[in-house]
């Protein structure tokens, strides 16, 4: 069965993240086809050539002539990237229908993936593509009804919207998406790897992390909507009452950089906020986390950064937005806070340093929420069934 996922991201996010999980854990199974904007940065996603399962890799198209090899990596299960050139982070733009159609059309998928993208579901059904699926990876504070037209369209052309979360979920019905054509399946992360303490020490050490300090960490892009501004005034919060020797890691980067970076001079933490940039390998500063921190103010449905750092058993204080009630049940699997309020994130954060046994708790609970709902394992068990199904069809 060949399945395209189309994505118009430009950078690497959780979007493209999630994408390039689904087809290295199913590529034993199926054929992927993974369109992408021209010159995306998440195209190196794929260039790995060891792949659970299968083999993947980044292959230019060729009109050439290669069946004997193009059915020898169906066997064996594949994933092909293309570039194409359309709109970079917009689902739709009516000049890239044409070009969906065309590609569709002469690559016959069975099954077209979406995330987001609209002109291309446009340009499948255009094309005769028999199945074409969307996957909704955000959630709004104040979900409204959608214009008459934009309705129509959507659910014409899409057969199928999977939801990363229940909150996500509401958000469609409220626009006018019809709920029997919404399927739930939460976004699914590897186990963490572990560093050693050798590594740990050593990361920290380049950091300027002292020994004993307790470190608070988040992986996100840098953005207003993701909170991390909440992150830096609980720190200096926390820091007035001089109880405990905190430090705050931010793995990312984004368009409010600067903002934070000025905020954390003007309220006297800058030396305590590591700014660490874009990393291909967070686990490494993720291995440090004493606390991972989730301040997300929209979007946010199940955050791949609280996944990986469940799996580890490091203990998250999210915001009540979207879907982190879903992933953080209250004093069992993590603590939750208000949104925006500073002074309930800085509570939380102190609870947790002063209550040993409460975090340990709560790092049971989480490594046993990431087993049961939030593992790689879980999340491409549920694809896999849904691909086999509507594949069928």
């Amino acid at each position: 069965m060949k399945i395209c996922q189309v994505i118009s991201d430009s950078n690497i996010g959780g979007a493209g993240v999630l994408v390039e999980r689904i087809c290295k854990a199913l590529c034993d199974e199926f054929e992927f086809l993974v369109v992408v904007p021209k010159g995306a940065k998440l195209k190196r996603l794929f260039e790995s050539e060891e792949v659970s399962g299968g083999r993947a890799g980044v292959h230019s198209r060729r009109r050439a002539e290669r069946s004997e090899q193009r059915r020898e990596e169906v066997q064996r299960g594949s994933i092909q990237v293309v570039e194409m050139p359309m709109a970079k982070d917009r689902s739709f733009r009516a000049g890239d229908v044409e070009r969906f159609r065309e590609l569709f059309s002469r690559e016959k998928p069975d099954i077209v993936h979406t995330h987001a993208t609209l002109s291309a579901r446009v340009g499948a059904r255009l094309a005769g593509v028999r199945t074409i699926l969307s996957t909704r990876h955000c959630a709004k504070e104040n979900a409204e009804k959608a214009p008459f037209l934009y309705r129509k369209v959507y659910n014409s052309v899409t057969d199928l919207t999977i939801s990363t979360a229940l909150y996500a979920k509401k958000n469609l019905i409220s626009e006018g998406v019809l709920p029997e054509k919404i399927r739930v399946i939460y976004n699914g992360s590897p186990v963490t790897p572990r560093t050693t303490q050798k590594e740990r020490m050593a990361l920290k050490e380049s950091l300027g992390i002292p020994k004993g300090a307790l470190v608070l960490g988040s992986v996100a892009r840098l953005e207003v909507v993701k909170g991390q501004d909440i992150m830096i005034e609980a720190l200096a919060r926390l820091m007035r009452e001089r109880k405990y020797d905190f430090h705050l890691v931010l793995v990312g980067t984004g368009s409010a950089e600067g903002m934070y970076r000025s905020l954390a001079h003007e309220i006297g933490v800058e030396g305590r906020v590591h700014f660490v940039g874009f990393s291909d390998t967070p686990y490494h500063y993720q291995n440090i986390f004493d606390i991972n921190l989730n301040a997300s103010r929209g979007t946010e449905t199940s955050c791949l950064a609280t996944s990986e750092c469940m799996s580890l058993g490091v203990v998250t204080v999210a915001s009540d937005f979207g879907g982190n009630p879903e992933m953080i049940r209250d004093g069992v699997t993590g603590l939750l806070f208000p949104k925006d309020d500073v002074a309930s994130l800085a509570e939380r954060i102190h609870l947790l340093a002063s209550e040993p046994t409460l975090y340990l708790a709560l790092s049971s609970g989480a490594r046993w929420m990431y087993e049961n709902t939030y593992s790689l394992e879980r999340m491409a068990n549920a694809y896999r069934a849904l691909y086999r199904s509507v594949g069928e069809k």
